[in-house]
């Protein structure tokens, strides 16, 4: 599990060097594998390209005239396919380092001369991407540099042990960076904003046939979306914790995934049969075409996600072919579930598909409060950035009755098990870094 530093701030105000954060996780029984830290490097600004022309003395080289901030626009000799004119990118200047025996310096190139370097992610060390020069929004000040936006950071990988499903997040690490410390825990749970006076269940109906497999079922409805890259801020939070962004609406479901911990799927709403989405188990030996365009042959005791006529997802492992998001998905229907571990466990393993969503219900997700803080936050994310309006309410089919459970602690017990006497105040301390709802009765 890849911890973003500044994404981990999110959740708890901590400042203190990253090898003193590593030390305290690993006291804490998380044992932390690796640290990379990020830093662009001095002399990279954000820049603009004024001019594209192509290089006279090679086909696969352009001439840019670039604007750094300067008094004076620079000549640069660029290979990337996406260079154009309008574009805002980066520009590694004349005795920029950017790695070792890597100093940029004024270079002739085929008889033209270049001042600089615009560079690709994986030359900044943002990604492995070098398909292009990156792409930087357009309201990035063109001759600051580029450290302004991209400050900083530091990825903590942690070995996670198959009981800790808890910390598979950044909230569940961040619980246990506030306990440890003595730092209140912060709610980054966004409410959404309901646009739309049609109530979702107007327009979508759940069912579960099997509540043993799936004890609860949430479900939020966005329509009017336009699918586009997501927002640069989070596309870079996603690529340090070692995935790669889609589109705005695929990766808000991973976001939340590492952020919660939640494992979610969003639907094509007009691909959903009948406007109905049923939760039952495969036929005997029926054959399942999953989003990576295999096909896989079910067990009557496999879980799937059905609409009207026809299964659409693998519950808790993978969406199928033919109701995923696409260019022309105008409306999406977000699935946020708990999904029984030994069904999930069973199916991964028997098919030999692992993933994140099935590696995360294996071990247990938050049944009550994470499932309805995921969905909400994820259908407000959506809007954002995706526009559209969220249907009021949510679908919240619980057979289960999954609910936050109350467990009763005597500080005076704990104190004798542990052998180290509590005060019911160093309790209470505790137990709200970690999140829990506290409340005082006699003992």
């Amino acid at each position: 599990m890849k911890i973003v530093y500044s994404w981990l701030k999110d959740f708890v105000d901590i400042d203190i060097p990253v090898e003193e954060l590593a030390d305290a996780l690993t006291a804490a029984s998380l044992e932390v594998a690796s640290i990379e830290k990020f830093k662009i490097p001095d002399g990279v600004k954000v820049a603009k390209i004024l001019e594209r022309e192509k290089h006279p003395g090679a086909d696969k080289l352009s001439v840019c005239k670039v604007d750094a901030g300067g008094p004076e626009p620079l000549t640069i000799v660029c290979g990337a396919p996406n260079a154009r004119a309008g574009l805002i990118t980066a520009l590694a200047t004349i005795g920029t380092v950017l790695g070792p025996d890597f100093k940029i310096s004024k270079a002739k190139l085929r008889g033209v001369e270049s001042f600089g370097m615009l560079c690709s992610q994986k030359e900044l060390g943002i990604s492995e991407d070098h398909s292009g020069i990156i792409e930087l929004p357009q309201d990035y000040k063109v001759g600051e540099a580029l450290s302004v936006y991209y400050p900083e950071d530091s990825v903590i990988e942690i070995e996670i042990t198959p009981d800790r499903g808890d910390c598979l997040s950044v909230l569940g690490v961040a619980r246990e960076v506030a306990a440890r410390f003595g730092l209140p825990l912060k709610k980054t749970a966004l409410i959404p904003v309901e646009k739309s006076d049609d109530p979702i269940e107007n327009a979508i109906s759940v069912s579960i046939e099997v509540p043993s497999g799936c004890p609860r079922y949430m479900g939020r409805l966005i329509r009017g979306v336009k699918v586009a890259p997501s927002e640069e801020w989070m596309q870079r939070r996603l690529i340090k914790a070692g995935l790669r962004p889609i589109n705005n609406i695929v990766d808000v479901t991973n976001y939340i995934l590492l952020h919660f911990g939640q494992p979610m799927h969003a639907f094509d709403y007009n691909c959903i049969a009948d406007k109905k989405i049923r939760v039952k188990k495969a036929e005997k030996e029926q054959v399942f075409k999953t989003l990576d365009n295999a096909e896989r042959k079910l067990i009557g005791d496999d879980l799937l996600i059905w609409d009207g006529s026809r299964p659409v997802a693998l519950a808790g492992v993978m969406g199928g072919a033919g109701s995923e998001i696409t260019e022309d998905t105008h409306d999406v229907f977000l699935e946020c579930a708990y999904f029984d571990p030994v069904t999930v466990r069973k199916t991964s393993k028997r098919l030999g598909l692992s993933t994140d969503s099935s590696y995360r219900f294996e071990r247990g997700v938050d049944p009550a409060d994470g499932l309805s803080d995921s969905l909400d936050t994820a259908a407000e994310l959506i809007r954002k950035m995706a526009g559209g309006e969220v249907a009021a309410g949510r679908i919240d089919e619980n057979p289960g009755k999954m609910v936050p459970r109350e467990i009763r602690i005597r500080p005076s017990r704990a104190s004798l098990v542990l052998g180290h006497s509590f005060s019911a105040e160093q309790v209470f301390s505790f137990l709200d870094s970690l999140g829990f709802k506290c409340k005082k009765e006699s003992e």
